[in-house]
């Protein structure tokens, strides 16, 4: 059995020293990332912006959807990275909100559309799939109209180029750049 230089039995292994280390030593690991949840996630975000390398379509609508996602939380977002549900008004991190649809993703006129879109809370979007008259009527009264041009949108056939994801890529990470210079770092 190895034991750590206090004489404890050995926990885990710190990737860079290579020495073992016991429960009460942990935090003394040189190997964590101790960097805030915050800056992790900024740091995160700014890896995941870099432009896609395998540029299929599929992976750039994955992209697209990460993008777009990240700057509807981010333009609901107070100075501080706090956003209010859209439906419950519970306010949390942007990390931990979602990006609700009015009209499901999977129909791809409406998926992109910041109309269409809201910060929700996990269970308010959960709940959105059996209840979503909270979310339309929400939307309606808050623009009178939303729900028709949103509905004549989700019946029209609209097929996404690799051109249009990669133009609509771009035009969201600009988006999102612009809002998140209003959070406070």
């Amino acid at each position: 059995m190895r034991l750590c230089h206090c004489g404890n039995a050995v926990f885990g292994t710190d990737k860079n020293t290579k020495k073992g280390y016991c429960k009460s030593h942990q935090h003394q690991r040189t190997d964590l990332d101790k960097r805030s949840i915050l800056e992790k996630g900024l740091d995160k975000a700014r890896k995941k912006t870099v432009l896609v390398e395998d540029e299929s379509w599929a992976n750039l609508r994955d992209e697209l959807d990460y993008v777009f996602s990240l700057y509807i939380r981010t333009k609901y977002a107070n100075g501080d990275g706090i956003v209010e549900c859209y439906t419950c008004d519970k306010k949390l991190p942007i990390k931990e909100i979602t990006n609700g649809h009015c009209i499901s993703r999977s129909e791809m006129g409406a998926r992109f559309l910041i109309e269409n879109c809201r910060p929700q809370c996990s269970y308010c979007n959960a709940l959105h799939e059996t209840k979503p008259e909270i979310f339309r009527n929400k939307l309606e009264q808050e623009r009178k109209g939303t729900l028709e041009f949103l509905d004549d949108i989700s019946h029209s056939v609209n097929k996404l180029t690799v051109s249009d994801l990669k133009e609509m890529l771009l035009d969201f990470r600009t988006r999102l750049s612009i809002s998140q210079t209003k959070l406070k770092t």
